[in-house]
């Protein structure tokens, strides 16, 4: 739940989980709407310029409820992050940060936390469904009152070890005797405490945002990476918080070129300095500031107008080539292949334009054979393939991967992996694993290539060959070996849309939730699979179903000035004209599933 929303009463969850979508609900007379979040002002770098967060000001009615509570009834491994910010120097009451609960004046916390100390402090409890229903609680921790952000994360793992987090810092740690999961909850409530008493107690005064459950325990370094990407500036993004993983916030990054040039003969690494050169990049064959995948393509995780690389056959002396392509990041100190590479991965949007063979990207080497040291290849206009060779001269080619049909040329995210320890080359298209290889005879780490080029196979003998057709963009190398999680992610938040200057229902983009919307909703009503912000898609999980038509409707009548609650959710009439519009567009309107990303 990025908690972005300005108007309304409906917390948005951004990710099917467990749990499915589970929706939250804000409720009482004090809960402001649309006040800063923690943004790059603050020092926060890795947040959106205009990120919001609500403000709660402790009054009694005040809460923030998902749906959903009773799922979570018997995990075993859990994840609750989030942040807060108490707006009190001293405080007077215990405050609430919030989890899982059920009422009573006693026992009710289930995996929660809350302030139960004057003047500062923040308690975990977990409470493990066994016989006793074993409850464990956390030493407090000391949260200054600096009216300042900072990050919180408790984890649940194996049902026995329950540890707790502040600023990306393990504070305590604490074990139960025996494995069980957590006793079944009935509210996942945040901002205020369920019920004492049949009297809600504990209210908030302050801010809470970017609220995040995971069923797995996230480990020491992960929280950590999670707190360090909130400090790093995100070229290029719009996401409002560090969940969603983005090619800076993941470790390992050596190299990253955004292909944002306009003009001249370098394509800058931004990370890693090691720079690339076009060649022939006046206008053509090589051609720069080309559409790529951004925000105006329905990729609303990256800016509109991003800009991309093209790649036009069958001209020659068409590619890009780094200054150092002998190692893994800066020419100078990265790591290098003379040394030991056993881990790397290559991760790069692609979309192709030609129907002929094309060199995409990699490492190579001079020769009529045995050149691919770590490559991306395209031999016609529907299919990709990868190489890697060993130090020993093994390899592993992979199969023929699918990812277009004849002449219909798509965006398409594509990541390679190499993981050495295991002899493993693994390749994903759309953050869907599409190949995974072994070759036990390879010996551990890389050959050693003579350069690294993009857009064509610059070293063959006796003749460069395999001159690329198509669009390269948003390039990156990492020196270690990215996970089948992280690749996902890192596909799934280029459909993110981080910032919400846009308003929940609004798919036209004009800044109000109306009839017009209604249409769009409508006119793409049933939808699947592939569907964006503009056909009505609200909750970002590809379909155009009740929960986005449940959106619009509690955001009826926003608009960007910030409606309030009242004014944001339909009167009956206007509930019958909305079903109206919908019941009108769908029977004339009706449209089937997308064609999925990628065919596998």
């Amino acid at each position: 739940w990025n908690l972005n929303e300005t108007s309304g009463n409906a917390a948005a969850d951004q990710v099917a989980g467990f749990d499915g979508f589970n929706l939250g609900t804000y409720s009482g007379s004090g809960i402001t709407l649309g006040t800063a979040g923690p943004r790059p002002s603050d020092g926060f770098l890795g947040f959106a310029a205009d990120n919001y967060a609500p403000t709660f000001s402790n009054k009694l009615e005040d809460i923030l409820q998902m749906a959903e509570a009773a799922a979570y009834g018997g995990k075993t491994d859990l994840t609750m992050l989030g942040w807060f910010r108490f707006n009190e120097t001293v405080v007077a009451n215990p405050l609430h940060f919030g989890g899982l609960e059920r009422p009573g004046a006693a026992n009710r916390y289930l995996f929660a936390a809350h302030n139960d100390e004057v003047n500062g402090g923040l308690r975990a409890r977990i409470r493990q469904y066994d016989s006793l229903e074993e409850y464990a609680q956390m030493s407090r921790l000391d949260v200054p009152n600096d009216q300042q952000w900072h990050f919180f994360a408790m984890t649940y793992s194996g049902g026995t070890t329950m540890s707790i987090y502040l600023d990306g810092q393990l504070k305590d740690r604490d074990l139960f005797a025996a494995s069980n999961g957590i006793v079944t909850p009935s509210a996942l409530v945040f901002g205020h405490d369920v019920d004492f008493l049949n009297a809600p107690e504990r209210g908030l005064n302050g801010q809470l945002d970017e609220l995040a459950f995971l069923d797995r325990a996230l480990s020491d370094a992960e929280v950590l990476q999670l707190w360090t990407a909130s400090r790093t500036p995100i070229p290029g993004t719009t996401a409002t918080a560090p969940y969603r993983q983005t090619s800076q916030s993941l470790g390992g990054l050596r190299s990253y070129w955004r292909f944002s040039e306009t003009s001249g003969t370098t394509a800058v690494d931004s990370v890693g300095a090691n720079h690339g050169t076009y060649v022939n990049v006046a206008g053509f064959p090589v051609n720069l500031a080309q559409a790529g995948p951004g925000a105006d393509q329905g990729f609303v995780g990256m800016p509109a107008g991003n800009t991309a690389v093209r790649f036009v056959h069958p001209d020659g002396t068409n590619y890009m080539e780094v200054e150092n392509g002998a190692v893994v990041g800066n020419p100078e100190t990265g790591l290098s292949f003379e040394d030991g590479v056993s881990e790397l991965t290559m991760s790069f949007w692609f979309k192709n334009a030609f129907n002929g063979p094309g060199y995409v990207a990699g490492f190579e080497r001079g020769g009529e054979t045995a050149r691919y040291i770590f490559t991306t290849y395209s031999p016609d206009d529907t299919r990709l393939r990868f190489y890697v060779r060993a130090g020993n001269e093994e390899e592993i080619l992979s199969s023929y991967v699918t990812i277009d049909e004849p002449g219909d040329y798509q965006w398409h995210h594509v990541v390679q992996v190499w993981d050495g320890s295991e002899r493993r080359l693994t390749a994903y298209v759309d953050g869907l694993e599409v190949y995974n290889g072994t070759n036990n005879l390879m010996s551990e780490s890389l050959a050693v290539p003579e350069g690294f080029f993009v857009g064509r196979d610059q070293l063959a003998l006796p003749d460069p060959l395999r001159d690329l057709g198509g669009f390269v963009d948003e390039l990156a190398l990492y020196d270690r070996a990215l996970t089948a999680e992280e690749v996902f992610l890192l596909y799934d938040s280029a459909f993110f849309a981080g910032t919400t200057s846009k308003i929940p229902g609004d798919a036209t983009g004009n800044d109000v939730v109306d009839e017009d919307d209604a249409k769009a909703l409508a006119a793409n009503w049933g939808v699947t699979s592939g569907a964006q912000w503009a056909d009505g898609d609200f909750n970002d999980d590809g379909k155009v179903d009740a929960r986005d038509a449940a959106i619009l409707a509690a955001n009826w009548g926003a608009t960007s000035g910030g409606e309030s609650a009242a004014t944001a959710v339909p009167e009956p009439g206007v509930f019958a004209a909305l079903a109206g519009v919908l019941a009108a567009f769908v029977v004339g309107n009706r449209r089937g599933t997308r064609k999925p990303r990628c065919e596998l």
